[in-house]
């Protein structure tokens, strides 16, 4: 499918998620017709390649992108046609995974050495670790409108929760 084509139908798929709470999509009309444009971040962090991976409903992004050389990738910020490094926990790279509609950014960062991934939360210009369940590794993929984090933390023995 091409950035300028017109989707004239959708598929039907629905999941009950609890009592009374449903997810899913609703089958357009026929003749209802939604269009759609791609807008392209023309910037980088100075390498090659960027990835977007969230977006918020004020047009932010985050992903991540090789910085210069690509050497490494770092997570960003997107907003206002400007593409913000988020660095790292001290590893060498990071991943925005979900911002909410507050800017506040979640995802996941190498620490020193790259011995260990941890999710980290991103709000207010700071960087911050969220850590561990006692184990090695944690990743975030979800933040909701208050700054709460989702994801996956390794507790000792490293599985996961």
């Amino acid at each position: 499918m091409n950035v300028n084509d017109t989707i004239t139908t959708l598929t039907c798929n629905f999941v009950v998620l609890a009592a009374g709470l449903v997810a899913g999509m609703v089958a357009l009309p026929a003749k209802a017709v939604q269009t759609y444009a791609a807008t392209p971040i023309a910037n980088t962090l100075g390498g090659t390649n960027s990835w977007g991976y969230g977006i918020n409903a004020s047009g932010q992004v985050t992903g991540s992108a090789d910085i210069a050389g690509n050497v490494a990738t770092h997570a960003f910020l997107y907003s206002g046609g400007t593409m913000h490094d988020l660095g790292t926990l001290g590893g060498s790279h990071s991943a925005g995974s979900a911002i909410n509609d507050n800017g506040q950014v979640t995802g996941s960062s190498d620490l020193a050495g790259d011995v260990a991934t941890h999710a980290f939360l991103y709000s207010g210009g700071v960087m911050t670790d969220l850590g561990t369940l006692g184990g090695r590794n944690s990743r975030a993929s979800g933040i909701n409108a208050s700054g709460k984090v989702t994801g996956t933390a390794e507790v000792a023995g490293a599985q996961a929760r």
